[in-house]
């Protein structure tokens, strides 16, 4: 959730920071940095213009790729309806506690709310055109859960900010079919790896904790999945780049961006 709207003049501070040297195929030196970062807003207070200084931005978003402009609001956790609730699932005072066969119990989230929304409010009709043209799988998505695709910012607010876009769908918690730690450990992976191809040498991607948000993750399970894209990036296990890459995670709240640092560690110290 952003909370930039009342904290404007919060500026990103860094909580903790790794970071692993290798040589490459070739021999040469390779730099892998994680870093925890706890900051308002990943898309209006994280980019190049803050000190955190992240070129390419991770944006959690939706199979279409169309943020959420179906919906005025939508349930946390899921599944995404397939149509807008009808007026006598609407309470008297506004709310709604069902949609359709979907329990609403653990709320609604606002495209204000989410990155995705705050991503395409900034980015505009250049990044939803950019996004429309993304070719559909076979499946129909633009981008399965657990894929990335890449766009670039569209409009000129975000592009002040960022200078790609990595679009990844993580799975709902409780809505999934296979497993969704893996899935949502896929989110990061193919991220990660397709930011390779933005050219940059020295590539600093911005993140939030993945899943936590309206895809319903309990926070240890996120930070699991979290903790796992990081280590297996800074050990060159399993995620491969080939550029100077960082990970930087963009925490709201102080606990949750600790309780991350303290995840890392204890994975990075069983080596």
């Amino acid at each position: 959730m952003s909370t930039a709207w009342f904290k404007q003049n919060f500026k990103p501070k860094l909580i903790e920071s790794f970071s692993k040297t290798s040589k490459d195929i070739h021999g040469r030196k390779q730099k892998k940095c994680v870093e925890i970062w706890h900051t308002t807003c990943v898309v209006r207070n994280f980019g190049k213009t803050k000190s955190s200084r992240c070129n390419v931005l991770i944006n959690p978003t939706s199979p279409s790729l169309l943020g959420v402009k179906k919906f005025s609001y939508f349930p946390k956790g899921g599944p995404q309806p397939s149509h807008p609730p009808t007026k006598k699932e609407h309470h008297i005072m506004g709310y709604v506690r069902s949609w359709g066969s979907i329990d609403t119990h653990d709320g609604m989230i606002f495209p204000f709310n989410v990155v995705d929304g705050i991503v395409h409010e900034l980015g505009g009709w250049k990044l939803d055109l950019s996004c429309f043209l993304v070719s559909k799988n076979k499946n129909g998505d633009r981008c399965s859960v657990g894929e990335a695709c890449l766009t670039g910012p569209g409009g000129d607010e975000l592009a002040r900010e960022y200078d790609y876009i990595v679009h990844t769908v993580p799975p709902f918690f409780e809505h999934y079919e296979g497993s969704p730690m893996d899935a949502l450990y896929l989110s990061y992976k193919n991220s990660i790896e397709l930011s390779n191809k933005c050219g940059d040498e020295n590539n600093r991607l911005a993140t939030v904790l993945l899943g936590a948000g309206c895809r319903g993750f309990p926070i240890n399970n996120a930070i699991e999945a979290a903790t796992k894209a990081s280590t297996n990036l800074l050990k060159n296990e399993d995620i491969h780049v080939t550029n100077d890459t960082t990970l930087a995670f963009a925490i709201t709240q102080m606990n949750v961006a600790e309780e991350l640092v303290c995840s890392i560690k204890e994975e990075m110290n069983e080596e």
